[in-house]
């Protein structure tokens, strides 16, 4: 054997510390051996006793046991955060397997960008954990920054739309299949209005009432376009800013100038869609010229 005697008051100061990290516990010292079964009672005491007991319990003893689960958390949260690039993964997962694979879900479902995950062990997630985190990156993949937050069953979006063309499904998210057990608590979601310079379309399309009109900007009358310039400036303003909602409006308008109101009609919609109003007021008017 190797037991010593004089090893015993620091196995039990370190049985003693480890009870006091736990919310329901059992720690025995039998012998040369320390059994440890229980929960943590919040996260930094998980941590600190993953990092202790990791290592080697004081001097004869060894570690017979070590069943210490992560704290139970209600209500369970789970966040990514979008923003400059980067997917910061916040809140609560299950299990380190549980993580990889959150990690993995992320990374496929949001490429090109930067994933940090500050993510902690926790127990008490719902059911259906992991589907419901890939239908959040599923949404969080149609934003250009904002947050995807799933507490409970219940599952948040809010941010800046990635195209102009995203803004409804994600309005339109409650009604799609949403997986057994999650329902939509919120979506807070729109395109760029205010914080993109002036472009060329702005100062040859953009119609003179637009609430979103760079500072300096008057606007235009559609007897003042010249569409032929108009058109082409405002197709390259939508490849360059997909969220931006008035170089839709402006493009439709400079389409309606060229006769192509079919074109101009669907441009206007798109707008419309992002609570243009500007657009919506085009859009009836088309339809009410018969156009």
């Amino acid at each position: 054997s190797r037991f010593r005697p004089a090893d015993f008051p620091r196995a039990a100061r370190c049985a003693l510390d480890v009870v006091a990290r736990l919310a329901r516990s059992r720690v025995a010292i039998t012998g040369e051996t320390i059994t440890i079964d229980g929960a943590a009672r919040n996260p930094a005491d998980f941590a600190a006793l993953s990092k202790t007991l990791g290592g080697s319990v004081p001097g004869s003893f060894r570690l017979a046991q070590n069943a210490v689960n992560a704290p139970r958390i209600s209500p369970y949260p789970f966040n990514i955060s979008l923003g400059s690039g980067i997917a910061r993964l916040t809140g609560f997962v299950p299990s380190e397997a549980l993580r990889k694979d959150v990690v993995a879900a992320v990374s496929a479902g949001l490429p090109g960008i930067r994933i940090v995950d500050e993510t902690q062990l926790g127990d008490g997630a719902p059911e259906n954990f992991l589907i419901a985190v890939r239908f959040g990156v599923a949404q969080a993949g149609r934003l250009a920054s904002g947050r995807v937050a799933l507490e409970d069953g219940n599952l948040s979006i809010e941010g800046t739309i990635r195209t102009i063309d995203d803004l409804k499904p994600l309005k339109d998210a409650s009604r799609n299949a949403v997986p057994r057990g999650i329902t939509i608590a919120r979506v807070a979601v729109g395109a760029r209005s205010d914080d993109v310079p002036a472009q060329d379309c702005d100062r040859l399309a953009l119609p003179a009432d637009h609430p979103d009109k760079p500072v300096g900007e008057t606007g235009l009358d559609l007897s003042q376009i010249d569409a032929e310039r108009a058109v082409p400036a405002c197709q390259t303003a939508v490849q360059n800013y997909p969220n931006v909602r008035r170089f839709y409006t402006a493009l439709g308008y400079a389409l309606q100038k060229r006769g192509q109101h079919q074109e101009a009609s669907r441009e206007y919609r798109r707008a419309a869609e992002a609570d243009d109003p500007t657009a919506l007021t085009l859009l009836a008017g088309a339809y009410r010229e018969g156009l």
